[in-house]
């Protein structure tokens, strides 16, 4: 099984990639822009005949991991093999489920795989 590892620490990304991700996210904020590129580039590294899943939780972190994924399709890159997973353990507030809806009826918009896989309720 082969394990990609990447770091939001190596070198600068392109300053064309930033540019134009700058211009997409009308942001100035050169720290955010190189962080954001560099998580950009580290996609492109993904071998593209495998498959990968987006696990998303509602919360901020899984937000800013299907927009990455969003943006490197925006900026031309070659779609990968990505299904976005929620893991549904019923004991989300309920506010989320709208959240989760939304990014779903989205994902199929853009026509992601969206998979809800829901929990265990018997213990």
């Amino acid at each position: 099984m082969a394990v990609f590892q990447f770091s939001l620490f190596d070198p600068q990304p392109s300053t064309e990639l930033v540019a134009q991700i700058a211009k997409i996210l009308n942001c100035d904020d050169s720290c955010l822009l190189d962080a954001i590129a560099l998580a950009v580039e580290n996609l492109t590294y993904l071998p593209k005949d495998k498959s990968y899943s987006i696990n998303f939780s509602g919360g901020k972190d899984s937000h800013v991991l299907l927009g990455i994924y969003l943006l490197y399709l925006k900026l031309g890159y070659p779609k990968l093999d990505v299904d976005v997973c929620f893991a549904d353990t019923n004991l989300e507030h309920h506010s989320m489920y709208r959240v989760i809806d939304e990014i779903k009826t989205w994902c199929e918009l853009q026509s992601l795989k969206f998979i809800t896989v829901v929990g265990d309720t018997s213990y």
